[in-house]
């Protein structure tokens, strides 16, 4: 007959029955402690991993809304992975799930080790001491992965495109290059699957690197090709940059030269007429937006031009402003401004309002567009005035009021 085996007893009144130290277990308190400690270090390596792969993602898909010509040195790397984003955005993500699945694997039973004693004081038995270290350690990993592993480095990638990209470009280059054999399994996986369903897929991100030379480019490399073209012609450096914003113009958003909503001179249809007038004598600009009350209610765009042709109408009542309002021409913010000029040419219109979820957010003008591509223009509306003190001030530039352009 089998035998219980017992502890011997202590001093303080015996052991429990069936319990047992790890050096009567046969483990070795050093090897276990050794374990844990390399489980440590693999858990924050493989953070730093993980932390790489999404500070890099953002890095990439944000430099291609940047500039090129105030690229640091040394970035051309960088500049040459973004025309093929999808291919290493592959790489990137592949990265994030592995160092992930790797993260739960390596660190749980470390962080369930170190905590277990801790628990063991307030007197738990072995069983309910695990689960609860087992929680807790799970919800420690995944509040350091997330801070340190997630958050913190997609703040650093949208804040600091340039010089995050810069850094990275070669680590992740190398990384797709040997990971490449996996993603393309993953791809061929991924289609036999949705064939399954009756799903056939045209196209995949692998066909970039097949396509031949007629297949369209991405912006970024015709920016740099048509620079290198400019830097070999006969052109003043003005007339260089106003060329290549020309191009980028197709990734810039409206919100980048839109005039907040907090900054622009409007008129109101509940005003009287008297009133209206000496505000646009006050402030004279080209085009005014006229409001039924608020800006939630937006009516159209009053130029000034119709306003003084129509005024005889309008002292006699026989019109009112509203009825030579321009209609309203809305854009989202995020609109490219290339796609902004087309709007206003189909309308026929030099305005447009910007709005997100129902709210006004501001407006932008045919002359912010331009300004966009051929810089910075003097206002000729710009009505010199004496202070009163013999010196001569202006009225109030495009900058501060939107109408005047």
């Amino acid at each position: 007959m089998e035998k219980t085996r017992r502890r011997p007893a202590d001093s303080r009144g015996g052991r429990k029955e069936g319990t047992y130290s790890l050096n009567e277990c046969g483990v070795s308190p050093l090897m276990s402690l050794f374990e844990t400690g390399l489980r440590i270090i693999g858990s924050i390596l493989l953070t730093s991993a993980d932390a790489f792969f999404v500070v890099t993602e953002f890095a990439l898909t944000r430099l291609p809304q940047l500039d090129p010509a105030d690229d640091p040195l040394r970035i051309e790397r960088a500049r040459e992975i973004t025309d093929q984003l999808e291919i290493y955005l592959t790489g990137c993500q592949l990265g994030v799930t592995t160092s992930s699945i790797l993260l739960g694997v390596v660190a749980e039973p470390a962080f369930t080790e170190l905590l277990r004693p801790l628990f063991a004081l307030f007197g738990t038995s072995e069983v309910v001491g695990h689960g609860i270290s087992v929680v807790v350690g799970i919800v420690l990993i995944n509040l350091i992965h997330k801070i340190w592993g997630k958050q913190m480095p997609t703040y650093l990638g949208v804040e600091r495109p340039r010089q995050v990209a810069q850094r990275t470009a070669w680590a992740l280059h190398a990384w797709t290059t040997v990971a490449y054999p996996f993603m393309m399994v993953r791809d061929g996986l991924t289609k036999a699957t949705l064939r399954l369903f009756g799903v056939e897929v045209q196209r995949s991100w692998t066909d970039e690197e097949t396509a031949d030379a007629e297949e369209p480019v991405g912006v970024s490399a015709v920016r740099r090709e048509i620079g290198e073209v400019l830097s070999r012609a006969n052109l003043s450096q003005e007339r260089r940059a106003e060329i290549l914003r020309a191009v980028d113009i197709e990734q810039m958003p409206v919100r980048s030269i839109m005039v907040p909503r907090s900054e622009v001179v409007a008129l109101r249809t509940d005003d009287a007429l008297d009133d209206t007038l000496n505000r646009m004598r006050a402030q004279p600009f080209n085009r005014y937006p006229l409001l039924q009350t608020d800006w939630k209610n937006v009516h159209g765009t009053l130029y000034i031009t119709t306003v003084f042709q129509a005024l005889p109408e309008l002292r006699k009542g026989v019109l009112r402003l509203t009825d030579i309002a321009e209609p309203v021409v809305w854009v989202g913010p995020e609109l490219p401004i290339s796609d902004l000029i087309d709007r206003l040419q189909e309308k026929q219109q030099e305005i447009a309002f910007t709005r997100t979820e129902g709210h006004v957010r501001g407006l932008v003008t045919s002359t912010d567009a331009f300004e966009a591509i051929a810089g910075e223009l003097e206002d000729p509306d710009d009505v010199g005035r004496t202070n009163g003190t013999g010196s001569v001030t202006t009225a109030p530039r495009s900058e501060s009021n939107p109408a005047a352009n």
